[in-house]
């Protein structure tokens, strides 16, 4: 029992003792009924026990019996008390000992990881802000991390080491799809419009925690909304890159870069396809399948947003376009430009070559229930079921 509980306990029996020792305890004690029928209940059995010096008499002049319960009753109370404060205790310091050997990039952009505790040393890594490690040792001014693929010293003006709150801010919260195939919705609704299909195994950028059975989501470039029911939410971390990756990344966003700019410099002339696409010769005729055939030899090949090119990279309305640009047929850059197109068919009429539009994105009917379309940064040019998403609109141009 901690020391201020002793003195509480103590002063409870005093001044219980005193209370009773100015007072007749008997039948007419009617305002400490309650508190009196257990106490002389106690002494009753004292003094049947033949224990004299614990009796409590009509005088109220030996308190001894009294004090006993009284204190016996505040102990037992004070020790469970002590037990709850331990245990919360106990639960405080393990709570924080998950976090004593974590350690949180805090740099504006990155930290060199060196193999060795000097700044001479070979450089095997590089950790950038708020990227989560493993405290593995501590030398002087550096401390060795594990983060991902990457070990290594990194110098401790450049980690916050042992913070829940660091730990808590570093974490993405990610939704993990638990189910065959899920449906991202435009609105926080089971009726609500169809945005993408994401497959099972998947994970998603948390936007906003569950609210009402619903977690809002990033899938490709749009937010939409999962049922809880179908994902599981968990913290996840950014960790430290190895040199060898670091430099595989360089170089494909410098690749990244090059093509965007081929395809936009393309984009001049909006009914015209890109040179290099040029390689590619339409087939013969002007029928929707003819289009269709013509569209799948560009599966495979890179989404670039803004792109007109089928081969260094298109969106999906630039596909379309360039695609029908091989066909004389002059296009909107724009998907929703592209629902007023030609004239509308029904979905149980579509054709081969027929353009079908989704809300923010189109594709091109190949027949068999399946499109082919520029679909994401992810899987760029590739074949889907044609009802992956609501249909808006199905247009027919030839």
């Amino acid at each position: 029992m901690n020391r201020n509980r002793r003195i509480q306990a103590a002063a409870l029996t005093l001044s219980a003792g005193i209370m009773f020792a100015g007072a007749s305890i008997n039948a007419q004690a009617a305002p400490l009924a309650g508190a009196s029928a257990t106490i002389l209940e106690a002494a009753a059995e004292d003094s049947a026990s033949g224990d004299v010096s614990s009796q409590v008499t009509g005088t109220g002049s030996t308190l001894s019996g009294v004090n006993r319960v009284l204190a016996e009753a505040v102990s037992d109370t004070s020790e469970e008390l002590d037990a709850e404060e331990q245990q919360a205790e106990e639960d405080k310091e393990a709570e924080q000992a998950k976090y004593e050997k974590l350690a949180v990039a805090k740099v504006s952009d990155y930290a060199n990881v060196r193999k060795h505790a000097s700044a001479d040393s070979k450089l095997v890594g590089l950790i950038y802000n708020n990227n989560l490690g493993h405290v593995i040792a501590t030398k002087g001014d550096w401390t060795k991390i594990s983060s991902g693929d990457v070990t290594g010293w990194v110098k401790n003006d450049y980690l916050t080491v042992g913070s829940k709150d660091a730990v808590e801010k570093a974490a993405v919260k990610k939704a993990i799809v638990n189910t065959t195939t899920l449906k991202v919705r435009e609105k926080a609704d089971k009726d609500s419009e169809v945005l993408d299909l994401v497959p099972g195994g998947s994970d998603l950028k948390v936007v906003s925690d569950e609210k009402d059975g619903w977690v809002k989501v990033k899938a490709d470039d749009d937010a939409g909304y999962v049922s809880a029911d179908y994902v599981t939410v968990k913290d996840t971390f950014h960790h430290a890159k190895t040199i060898k990756a670091v430099k595989a990344a360089k170089k494909a966003a410098q690749k990244k870069s090059a093509m965007k700019s081929s395809s936009r410099k393309v984009n001049d002339s909006s009914s015209s396809a890109s040179s290099s696409d040029s390689s590619y010769s339409a087939p013969s005729g002007g029928s929707g399948s003819s289009v269709a055939s013509f569209a799948c030899q560009f599966v495979g090949n890179p989404y670039v947003w803004g792109g007109t090119s089928l081969t260094n990279g298109a969106d999906c309305s630039g596909f379309v376009m360039s695609v029908y640009s091989h066909f004389g047929v002059s296009l909107p850059h724009s998907s929703s430009a592209d629902r007023s197109v030609g004239r509308g068919v029904s979905t149980s009429d579509m054709q081969p070559g027929d353009i079908v539009c989704y809300s923010g994105h189109v594709a091109l009917y190949i027949g068999g229930g399946r499109i082919v379309h520029a679909s994401n940064a992810r899987d760029g040019i590739k074949i889907s079921n044609v009802s992956y998403r609501s249909i808006l609109a199905v247009r027919r141009v030839l």
